[in-house]
């Protein structure tokens, strides 16, 4: 009798668990990393074939994480380098992705401002190229890149109004903006800068800052991202069941750990495409 109980909890858990919808499934697994890392707050964003999923917006409050305000996924929020591929979307058309920059030690001192790479303890990147300049999210690297792409700036002011937005965007803009690469939508750019930015984001989970998502099986591109604001964010596409999949994450203010998009959203990121994959999602 007590192995008949034992088999009917078990059955019923696995039940359970298999019946969760994805955005159910998507919450838990946002909630438990943010307890992991201590944040303040986490949102996540996830799109299938340019339709939104998933959309979870999870606020420290009372010591427990609770649904926060709907509104957070139109508002302005900064999340500094996940938009750098923007800007050298907008320059491809006057700069080569093989193009060197010179970031130095890591520190670059701009107009009184002081610019630094996550790596400047370690002593820079020296001579990088505009691949790497985005694989291993160079602050100062974006800066010379703009640099070289002021010497063509009709054509860097064009194509920055053909891409059409701001420096910060919402969530949502965020999302759609990597959805559009990830459907290689050409009314954004020119058809030789798409496929230049889209390698340059499939190398960022091969090789560089978002190489926590990195999978034999699946080729999944994307972009981390860090801010002054204390936010941590990665924005990752794939492909898999003749669907498009584009998913954000966004953590603010992580107290455990050292502060990492490509870690601790990639762990979120990473746990979804499981998920997607084993239940067919």
């Amino acid at each position: 009798m007590k192995y008949i109980f034992f088999l009917f909890i078990i059955g019923f858990f696995f039940s359970f668990e298999k019946s969760q919808s994805l955005p159910q499934v998507s919450e838990t697994i946002l909630r438990e990393e943010l307890q992991q890392v201590k944040a303040d707050a986490g949102l996540l964003l996830l799109v299938k074939d340019g339709q939104t999923r998933v959309k979870t917006n999870l606020v420290l409050i009372d010591t427990m994480y609770r649904e926060g305000p709907q509104e957070i996924f139109s508002e302005p929020v900064n999340t500094g380098t996940l938009l750098t591929p923007a800007f050298v979307l907008a320059a491809l058309d006057s700069i080569s992705p093989m193009d060197t920059v010179d970031v130095g030690n890591g520190i670059y001192i701009k107009d009184g401002i002081r610019i630094e790479d996550h790596n400047v303890n370690r002593g820079g990147y020296g001579v990088i190229n505009v691949e790497q300049v985005i694989a291993f999210d160079s602050k100062v690297g974006i800066f010379k890149i703009m640099e070289k792409a002021k010497k063509h700036e009709q054509v860097f002011e064009a194509n920055s109004e053909k891409i059409g937005f701001p420096a910060v965007l919402s969530p949502l803009g965020t999302v759609q903006f990597y959805d559009r690469i990830a459907h290689q939508d050409t009314s954004l750019c020119s058809p030789k800068a798409m496929k230049d930015i889209r390698n340059m984001l499939r190398k960022v989970v091969s090789g560089g800052t978002g190489k926590n998502l990195y999978r034999e099986d699946l080729e999944i591109a994307g972009k981390t991202g860090s801010s002054m604001d204390n936010h941590i964010s990665y924005c990752a596409y794939f492909e898999m069941d003749n669907s498009i999949y584009t998913c954000l994450v966004i953590i603010s203010n992580p107290k455990e750990g050292y502060p990492s998009g490509g870690i601790m959203c990639g762990d979120v990121i990473k746990r979804i495409v499981e998920e997607i994959k084993e239940k067919g999602r």
